[in-house]
């Protein structure tokens, strides 16, 4: 598989996506400081949130998913409420020809994916504005170990190493990031997620066949661009 294929654990089209909650939408708002007229790209699994940021926080929204057409009603709700110049829907195949480098306060990239974790975090900083902030979606291993086999199955199945939150947060780092935000997808979410959707996405799959004990889960990371030769963040004062 080379690294611009689809990767296959990625939920499909249409699915219920993790991290999709308009709580989860405005989590990565505060933590990117998102603001009225700022640009935003939303790479597959777009949910509610092209909705929520130009609805509620004034962002000037691209929308690229598999199935744009899924977005119309989005679409049509914005523009009954003459906010429509606020969004713009289009394929996810082919959305980064073109784009403005540093044209974007925040990316975020969720459901369907163009890349791999760490060549997703190095091909989108160029997108992103001085300060501009990257949210991506990735599995990760929970608890306190992972069954060796299926970690295995994991790596093989993405091409790449399962790792986890804190390990993720280090993987933007080395991506030209400074690592703001992490969270595990929590067992009872992932639960409800499975149940949901009858996919054969490969996490639900195993967790509905599994009842639950699985070690794998998704990871929302977040980092803010870092330019070079930048000074690391003063250490917190916890006298």
């Amino acid at each position: 598989m080379s690294p611009d294929e689809p990767l296959p654990h990625v939920q499909p089209a249409g699915a219920r996506q993790a991290f999709a909650s308009e709580e989860a939408t405005r989590r990565f708002a505060k933590v990117a400081l998102l603001a009225p007229g700022d640009r935003v790209l939303l790479l597959g699994g777009c949910g509610e949130a092209p909705l929520v940021l130009a609805r509620d926080y004034g962002c000037q929204v691209v929308a690229a998913a598999e199935d744009p057409q899924a977005l119309q009603p989005l679409q049509r709700e914005l523009e009954a409420q003459a906010l429509g110049h606020l969004l713009r829907v289009c394929p996810l195949e082919g959305a980064l020809e073109g784009l403005e480098e540093g044209g974007f306060q925040g990316v975020l990239v969720r459901g369907e994916r163009l890349y791999r974790t760490r060549e997703a975090a190095e091909r989108l900083r160029s997108l992103l504005a001085p300060d501009g902030r990257l949210g991506l979606v990735a599995l990760t291993c929970v608890g306190r170990s992972v069954d060796p086999e299926e970690q295995a199955r994991w790596e093989a199945m993405q091409g790449a190493p399962l790792l986890g939150p804190l390990a993720l947060l280090a993987l933007l780092r080395d991506a030209g990031y400074e690592p703001e935000a992490a969270e595990a997808l929590a067992p009872a979410e992932l639960e409800a997620l499975a149940q949901a959707e009858a996919s054969e996405e490969p996490l639900l799959r195993a967790w509905r066949e599994e009842g639950g004990r699985g070690g794998v889960s998704y990871a929302l990371v977040m980092g803010r661009r870092r330019e070079p030769g930048e000074r690391p963040p003063m250490p917190h004062d916890r006298g």
